[in-house]
């Protein structure tokens, strides 16, 4: 096929299957306003050109280009990769998390901890959808139709799915900092320490909850970025039992976070504005 717009106009409907079968499952039955889930992942669409668009800058400025650095002052092959995983995966989670604490900001979005991991995993989504529109677009012509078959049903599923739970993870955090009053009162009416929190405040001069903040958000980007990482080197090895293996253990590391008590809370105070919220 040689027209590129029609292509990417079928590697668009073709893409935009799962993804709505993806947010049907995931929002169809949950609660909270269609047209804000809607506007996160039209917002998170946006995020996988972005880095396209980094990309583009670092191939026209090479002296700005990281992934390049990397190359140049890493010389062991294996090193490199983890590196370069590292680099992108951070990437990915930082712009993806992006659409959400921006909205936030804005909308007083996130209420509850349930909230702050729905909309991430709206952004994820959106993410995803032009990530595989992107790949399509690039292999329809160049292998094979039972490969690129193959390659949509893995990306479709599997790839999604990742995507949704580093996000899904790093959302559990960032909710639990939203909540940082309420938690770091009630650990200090059950005479409970966060050392983390405690240095975090006095180094920086911020109070106990704004340095548990900071510590879960902290917290959520480093394990977000070492399981997208981590996701991304198994990929390399082409080997898929472990690649399937680690999706369903960070289904359930994200099932186990959904099911804390920590969950249920309904944020009465945010932190990022101090201010009474709405509910």
């Amino acid at each position: 096929m040689d027209n590129p717009v029609i292509l990417l106009g079928i590697s668009a409907v073709v893409a935009a299957i799962p993804a709505a079968v993806w947010l049907y499952l995931l929002f169809n039955k949950g609660g909270g306003s269609k047209k804000i889930i809607a506007l996160v992942f039209g917002l998170g669409c946006l995020t996988a050109p972005a880095l396209l668009g980094l990309q583009y800058f670092w191939t026209e400025f090479p002296r700005f280009n990281l992934d390049v650095f990397i190359q140049q002052n890493i010389h062991t092959q294996n090193t490199q990769f983890i590196a370069t995983f590292v680099l992108f995966g951070a990437l990915e989670e930082v712009i993806k998390h992006y659409v959400v604490t921006s909205v936030d900001k804005k909308t007083v979005l996130i209420k509850t901890i349930g909230d702050s991991i729905k909309y991430s995993l709206a952004a994820a989504l959106g993410f995803a959808f032009t990530e595989n529109i992107y790949y399509l677009y690039q292999f329809w012509a160049s292998i094979s139709l039972g490969e690129l078959a193959g390659m949509y049903i893995f990306r479709s599923g599997f790839t999604t799915c990742a995507h949704l739970i580093f996000s899904g993870v790093f959302g559990y955090f960032y909710g639990m900092g939203k909540f940082s009053i309420q938690i770091t009162t009630q650990q200090k009416l059950l005479g409970q320490k966060s050392r983390v929190s405690m240095a975090i405040a006095k180094i920086f001069n911020l109070s106990l909850s704004h340095a548990y903040q900071q510590e879960m958000v902290v917290k959520g980007l480093f394990i977000a970025i070492i399981m997208h990482a981590t996701y991304n080197y198994l990929l390399q090895l082409s080997i898929l039992p472990p690649v399937i293996i680690f999706v369903v253990l960070g289904f359930l590391y994200l099932k186990y976070l959904l099911k804390r008590k920590a969950g249920h809370l309904i944020l009465e105070t945010d932190i990022s504005t101090e201010k009474k919220s709405t509910i």
